[in-house]
């Protein structure tokens, strides 16, 4: 089949998901219109008023507030011409059919614990911190390091952040969101004062390089993010996640579990059904993401930039379309880095805070999805 064929099939089947996705259509335009509503007939001010009804935020909660980002990535380059010369896929279909022209792969001696480690010793200097200051290590990952022990647990060696207790969280790529969830949860309950939240993947050694349509997306790197109490307004201010868990076969890594004793070699790697991910994603994120504004009486108007999971641009830009918002509105490097999974969202908010594409008092939403299916909502008052 040429790639001109592909592309024009793989187009067909985004319309045909997008035609009959009607009902879907009709449930984000009434989450639009609410959260439209709520944030007109509000006295809630969103740039200096703290106390917009959320599931986090209000008069008696801890305002958290991110401290310091960081993102270490390979400095291994893989081009589309790569795949070009290995699949015969061409640079520009590549490019037209993912958003993506180039992404980082780790050597042979990294694994998800080195490469958390770069971005963690990042964020506690942007946090004018040290590792004696952490009490909490939360570690994202679809693979760790080992099954046992848990990665959170070299990363706490590693940086010799002797006070911090550790654990990791398999989220798959809403892994970092949801470990942000928990990690303001332990600071809102006094459990902790400061927590590091970090994410990390090496992809290409979990990718079938038989599924050429999954491997062209994948990218390795690592980000991280300190979480602390706000000493004024700023702060998160709601979550909103969610999961089915009828469409768990869209995304998968079968082999080395229990259930999977014995598995063939293909089991053993990363499998996504592309089209299932694909219409899930746009059928569930802006929904996601419009609830989570309307419990702080926020609209998508309001929002200054919104940071998505790298999954894939065509999902990208049909999430836009859903929201009506322009593209700008969101920041994107998958360009440059490729599907990292978890780390995705990490990467890109911390290079986002690096070129100054996020000022005080702006509102963002990190956004994300994954295996499960689930998806998961933050939104900040920076």
């Amino acid at each position: 089949m040429s790639d001109i064929t592909r592309d024009r099939r793989r187009r067909a089947v985004s319309l045909i998901t997008l035609r009959s996705s009607t009902t879907e259509s009709e449930n984000i335009r009434h989450w639009a219109t609410k959260a439209r509503n709520s944030s007109k007939t509000s006295c809630c001010n969103r740039r200096y008023q703290p106390n917009c009804v959320s599931t986090f935020s209000g008069e008696d909660q801890i305002p958290i507030v991110i401290k310091g980002t960081g993102y270490y990535v390979p400095e291994r380059i893989i081009t589309n011409e790569y795949y070009k010369e290995q699949y015969g896929y061409s640079e520009e279909w590549i490019y037209r059919v993912t958003g993506i022209t180039e992404r980082r792969r780790s050597t042979d001696t990294q694994f998800p614990s080195d490469l958390a480690v770069e971005a963690a010793n990042k964020a506690l200097t942007a946090a004018n911190m040290t590792p004696d200051d952490l009490d909490m290590i939360l570690f994202a990952s679809m693979a760790g390091d080992y099954t046992a022990p848990p990665t959170s647990c070299l990363i706490q060696d590693r940086l010799k952040a002797t006070n911090a207790s550790t654990f990791d969280i398999c989220g798959s790529c809403t892994g970092f969101v949801r470990a942000f969830h928990v990690g303001s949860l332990y600071i809102q309950n006094g459990y902790a004062k400061n927590v590091l939240v970090v994410s990390a993947e090496t992809t290409f050694k979990g990718a079938n390089v038989n599924d050429k349509d999954t491997i062209i997306l994948l990218g390795d790197g690592a980000g991280a993010a300190i979480l602390s109490k706000s000493d004024d307004e700023s702060g998160i201010i709601a979550f909103e996640s969610g999961s089915d868990g009828t469409k768990w076969q869209a995304a998968t890594i079968l082999g080395g579990s229990t259930r999977h004793l014995n598995f063939s070699e293909d089991e053993y790697y990363f499998s996504m059904k592309g089209r299932d991910i694909y219409r899930l994603a746009v059928l569930h994120l802006p929904n996601a993401i419009l609830k989570a504004l309307q419990k702080c009486n926020l609209s998508i108007d309001d929002v200054d930039i919104i940071v998505p999971h790298q999954a894939n641009m065509r999902i990208l830009d049909s999430i836009a379309h859903r929201l009506e918002v322009d593209k700008s509105k969101f920041f994107v490097n998958l360009y440059k880095y490729g599907n990292t999974a978890s780390a995705s969202i990490s990467i890109a908010l911390a290079e986002a805070v690096e070129q100054d594409r996020i000022h005080k008092n702006d509102i963002v939403v990190l956004a994300t999805f994954g295996a499960g299916f689930s998806w998961a909502v933050t939104v900040l008052r920076w």
